[in-house]
């Protein structure tokens, strides 16, 4: 007949179950060389395996290596102390607990979180919705492509300064900077005119075969001219 393992004692308070457990596990060990010496002796009847023989007489004579009533009567005792402790503290494997028993999660420590839809909350001991993360989510690619929309314009508007500088007068390029392109517009040259009515000046002539002598003059134009051209009309 197979020698059987005997069943281990199997509590929710382990270090209980251990001290119960190694003596069962010690006496199968035992079990198990026996059964490996009786093998020896089957195998060589006449006893020439004096260690195997030698090894069996001294299983046999140990006492302590063999279940008794009066072991299994403790180790019954034992298995019923160690049920009622479980009973009376350890806790069930089903079994549940109010919120209130169970810590909240910070940043320093792990523990339970409530789930937040909202997309600006400042919470530390919450986490945040799927919902709220996909919101989050849909306005930063609103944000990204509104950006990219306003650096495109940007960009053209430069280009069509540039070539509206470079049109009139030369001296833009589209690698310069903001502030270059307005040093460029505000250095640029520039033409100026202005227009006004006689202002009264006297000619006089000899005769009117002969020339006329004519006194002009310009003011108030505000700026300093490189010439000055005037239209004149006799009636």
């Amino acid at each position: 007949m197979p020698i059987k393992q005997p069943r281990r004692f199997v509590t929710t308070d382990q270090g209980h179950a251990d001290v119960l457990n190694v003596p069962i596990d010690t006496l199968y060990e035992n079990d198990q060389a026996l059964a490996a010496q009786i093998e020896n002796i089957k195998n060589d009847p006449a006893g020439n395996d004096i260690a195997s023989k030698a090894a069996l007489d001294n299983h046999v004579s140990n006492t302590d290596l063999h279940v008794t009533a009066a072991k299994q009567a403790t180790w019954n005792a034992a298995e019923g102390n160690a049920k009622k402790y479980t009973e009376q503290y350890a806790a069930p494997k089903a079994h549940t607990h109010p919120a209130s028993d169970l810590p909240s999660a910070s940043t320093q420590a792990r523990g339970i979180v409530q789930i937040n839809t909202s997309v600006s909350s400042t919470s530390t001991d919450q986490a945040a919705a799927p919902i709220a993360v996909k919101t989050a989510y849909d306005r930063a690619n609103e944000a990204y492509s509104r950006a990219d929309q306003a650096f495109t314009h940007a960009v053209d508007l430069k280009n069509k300064i540039v070539g509206a500088i470079n049109g009139k007068f030369g001296g833009a390029s589209s690698d310069m900077s903001s502030d270059q392109i307005a040093a460029a517009i505000t250095n640029a040259p520039v033409k100026r005119f202005a227009s006004g009515t006689f202002n009264g000046q006297s000619a006089t002539s000899i005769g009117i075969s002969s020339g006329a002598d004519l006194s002009l003059a310009a003011s108030g134009l505000g700026f300093s001219p490189n010439g000055i051209f005037f239209r004149v009309e006799f009636a």
